[in-house]
């Protein structure tokens, strides 16, 4: 099954190509229309702090990634940072794909991030991690909308 993702005019002009380019001739067709709430510029501004943050506290209490792996065992290690915990915690949080792939918080949902981003504060906080959050970001705006 083929899929498309539709963001702009340029992509409906592809979808129009990939539908043509299909052999569907005497076939029933079906097409699904996903509607996408990709996420925002200060949505993943926030994430990829709380994850400078995380980091930084994870290297003050010892964490560690190999430089390199010799015979199957680490060989060699350098200081945990912003990078390495936003790949753990998106796999974590969110789960791999059936090829192994992690989320992309890129080209997410904002309904995933959203949850994503919850479920790393709740970490942060039974840990006695206190993340900054943005009073006024578009975070706490959708944390405050969807409890009322």
């Amino acid at each position: 099954m083929a899929e498309e993702l539709i963001r702009d005019e340029f992509s409906k002009s592809r979808l129009i190509q990939f539908i043509e380019s299909l052999d569907l001739e005497g076939r029933p067709w079906l097409f699904k229309w996903n509607q996408h709430n990709p996420n925002s510029w200060p949505m993943k501004k926030t994430w990829r702090m709380w994850m400078s943050e995380t980091a930084e506290w994870m290297a003050a209490r010892g964490a560690t990634m190999p430089l390199c792996m010799k015979g199957g065992k680490p060989y060699g290690q350098r200081p945990f940072n912003a990078q390495d915990a936003h790949e753990l915690f998106v796999s974590q949080h969110v789960g791999l794909d059936a090829n192994g792939e992690r989320y992309k918080t890129a080209s997410g949902d904002k309904g995933v991030m959203l949850q994503m981003m919850d479920q790393h504060l709740a970490w942060a906080t039974e840990r006695g991690l206190f993340l900054t959050v943005p009073g006024e970001g578009e975070f706490m705006k959708l944390k405050q909308g969807g409890e009322q």
